[in-house]
């Protein structure tokens, strides 16, 4: 029975799996315990295993010792414990995953008697039913938050195991169980990244913080949070520094409330990212008590320990007692995660040989692993024109620039379809459809961070504050609403009286913001002949830049343009129409 303990035990530590809060994260796409804002997008679902594992006496108390029975005894050297589960997440929505979590633990206490009373034994823990909920902004920020909520069901074992494996599992009297809290207990929580790799910086930064509640009686609410710093350098492989951990936010019974008595981690480690769909990580976590005691001596290891002592009830009737170890002082930490439901392009393929090379396409988010041919160079059965590989009988683009990589038609890539090459595009994950300017991004004339084919007011002028729309929050700021105030006398180029209070807003606004100019456009129905329609629309626009010029705006940067019939909005076949096509339109000159 010993020997399949430990082979079970083995087998745990490469099956282990992540769990949420202070454990290794369940489904999450950054170092091990930091939890971050992304979700998995809707129908994606992940899957995965990790944990960690410590050999030393101390990790399961401070000191290494207990009594069991009314004897004292030490926990052999060698002993170890692990901690891990499984779980698998889903994408309901973009915005929403939902997932489950099951913890096993093994802790490999000595034969006798810890063996008896199953201190060395595998238990499973706690399910974990969580959900992650992230605020449906624009996904190009370089910020977002997420709303977690946790279940935890009380599966685990009540006679199993030594060290507890959470804050909330000590309950006021002493009398823990390592594996479970042994009653239902719900968290809640936030968190936030911070993406500057968006920005061509190679960092991302994670904080999350929550509380646990726990239902049963004498189990302290628990304080959770996670930070880390994610160091991006190349697509395939994170480097990262993270600091996690639990704390009781009340006194309960034996347990007063000291950060340094609970769980609080330092995890250096690296992720590497294998494939688009498949992370590795490994870490070791050093526990923060450990800056206390550096040299490891026991006396000051055990001082305080009065009071905060686990009262053990194994089985068979064994009963024991230790001092309380929120976590190992060191452990080392592995995490495996797999996704499904995403799509990845496959290679061009090539003649496989001997040589591997690896491609980062940051605009894809993944690694193109090509294999390539580096023993033999086989001669074209046709020419290469432009040497870029491909036969120039099947050559869509003969003409490439050297260097420049294509496909199989021998045309430089272009992932987002929108007509621009990889290597030109500046926006290479344009959305389908939308029309783009040379650099491959799509236009936004006003230059307010909103692309034209979503801007609802795309004449705002730079610096005016607007919201999601590209709409100035202050109307008295929005020159497509202000235009509409501006009126002329039948075939005249004289304002009519109401107009002076519009353009006196217009002044105003041109005085506030000093660094904008403005063409102002005259536009006329079809009424009249073409000759007459351009005069007046001159003159009206004319009009309106003196005026402008008397309320103190300066010449320069203004600029009357009469376009008369030539730019209709509207059909000149109806009243309507051609009553909407005589008007005056104010629009930002762009200096770039």
């Amino acid at each position: 029975m010993r020997l399949i303990n430990k082979v079970l035990g083995c087998a745990l530590l490469a099956s282990s799996l992540s769990f949420a809060h202070s454990g290794i994260v369940a489904g999450g796409s950054d170092g091990l315990h930091q939890i971050n804002a992304k979700t998995l997008g809707q129908w994606n679902t992940v899957v995965g295993t990790g944990g960690t594992i410590a050999t030393d006496a101390w990790a399961f108390t401070r000191g290494g010792g207990y009594e069991m029975d009314g004897k004292r005894h030490a926990f052999m050297d060698w002993a170890a414990t692990m901690s891990g589960d499984f779980f698998i997440g889903f994408g309901l929505l973009d915005f929403v995953d939902l997932g489950l979590s099951m913890p096993l633990y093994y802790d490999h206490a000595p034969d006798s008697p810890g063996g008896a009373s199953n201190m060395w034994a595998i238990g499973r823990g706690d399910l974990d039913i969580f959900a992650k909920i992230r605020a449906p902004f624009d996904t190009n920020r370089i910020w977002s938050v997420a709303l977690l909520l946790d279940a935890y069901a009380p599966t685990g074992e009540t006679q199993a195991g030594v060290r507890p494996r959470h804050a909330w599992y000590l309950n006021g009297d002493g009398y823990t169980h390592p594996l479970t809290a042994n009653s239902w207990a719900f968290g809640a929580g936030l968190a936030l990244t911070m993406d500057f790799s968006k920005r061509n910086i190679p960092l991302r930064w994670n904080g999350s913080a929550g509380v646990v509640v726990p239902t049963g009686d004498g189990e302290a609410t628990t304080f959770v949070y996670s930070t880390g710093l994610n160091l991006v350098p190349i697509q395939f492989v994170d480097f990262f520094l993270e600091f996690s951990g639990e704390m009781r936010l009340q006194e309960k019974g034996e347990y007063y409330v000291d950060p340094f008595y609970d769980p609080m981690l330092v995890t250096p480690g690296m992720r590497f990212h294998i494939t688009k769909n498949v992370d590795f990580a490994v870490g070791m976590d050093i526990a923060a008590r450990t800056f206390k005691n550096l040299g490891f001596d026991y006396e000051e290891e055990m001082k305080g320990c009065d009071g905060k002592t686990i009262h053990y009830s194994g089985e068979r009737g064994h009963k024991g007692s230790f001092c309380y170890a929120p976590t190992p002082l060191w452990a080392g930490a592995a995490l495996l995660t797999i996704r499904f439901g995403g799509t990845e392009e496959k290679a061009p393929e090539r003649p496989l040989r001997d040589t591997i090379v690896i491609k980062h396409e940051p605009q894809r988010d993944t690694i193109v692993i090509i294999m390539k041919d580096t023993t033999k160079k086989e001669e074209p059965k046709v020419g290469d024109f432009d040497k870029d590989g491909v036969p120039d009988n099947v050559d869509k683009c003969p003409n490439t620039k050297p260097g420049i990589e294509v496909g199989e038609d021998g045309c430089p890539f272009d992932h987002d379809k929108d007509g621009v090459p990889d290597y030109k595009d500046k926006c290479p994950n344009t959305e389908a459809g939308a029309e783009v300017d040379s650099n491959g991004c799509i236009p936004d004339f006003d230059k307010d961070g909103v692309p034209d084919n979503k801007d609802k007011c795309p004449n705002t002028l730079p610096g005016v504050v607007i919201d999601s729309n590209g709409c100035p929050l202050n109307k008295k700021e929005d020159l497509d609403e202000l235009k509409k105030g501006i009126n002329f006398k039948t075939n005249s180029a004289k304002l009519t009286p109401r107009s002076y209070g519009t353009l006196n807003d217009v002044a105003r606004l041109m005085k506030k913001f000093p660094s904008a100019s403005l063409e102002v456009q005259g536009h006329t129905d079809n009424t009249g002949t073409d000759d007459y329609n351009m005069n007046l629309s001159q003159r009206r626009a004319q009009t309106v830049v003196d005026y402008l010029v008397k309320r103190g705006v300066s010449e320069s940067r203004l600029r009357a343009v009469g376009y008369g019939n030539t730019m209709p909005i509207a059909s000149n076949d109806t009243k309507d129409g051609r009553t909407m096509n005589r008007r005056v339109e104010m629009v930002p000159i762009n200096n770039e």
